[in-house]
């Protein structure tokens, strides 16, 4: 039971990763408008999915990852209220944009540093 527990906790970030991608994907195919009806509403079951998903990663790894209470709903809040922070924090914050967020975005820039207190 331990080990499908450590198999939980290992594997649901990288769930999310997967569903993050998926969704974004989607949404970008939705923007272009080249997604038919039924397309679209199992994206949009996807992101009933996603949103909850999103919020409990906010609210437990990212809480364990920077020690910080939650900054908004999902993960993209907080990274992006410690990006380009010149402590730890903001080291984290950058990783997280760079490496894993975003590569799902068509310009590159999911995290929007312009929203955080150090890019007032």
């Amino acid at each position: 039971m331990i080990i499908l527990y450590i198999l939980g906790v290992i594997l649901y970030p990288i769930f999310c990763f997967g569903m993050y991608n998926a969704i974004m994907n989607l949404m970008d195919a939705n923007d272009k408008g080249l997604l038919r009806p039924e397309v679209q509403a199992a994206g949009y079951i996807l992101l009933a999915f996603g949103w909850p998903m999103n919020f409990i990663l906010n609210h437990t790894y990212g809480t364990l990852l920077f020690l910080d209470r939650p900054r908004g709903v999902g993960l993209t809040d907080r990274v992006s209220y410690w990006y380009g922070d010149p402590t730890w924090r903001g080291v984290i914050a950058e990783y997280i944009c760079h490496v894993w967020l975003n590569i799902a975005e068509e310009d590159g820039v999911h995290c929007n540093p312009k929203r955080n207190r150090y890019h007032l």
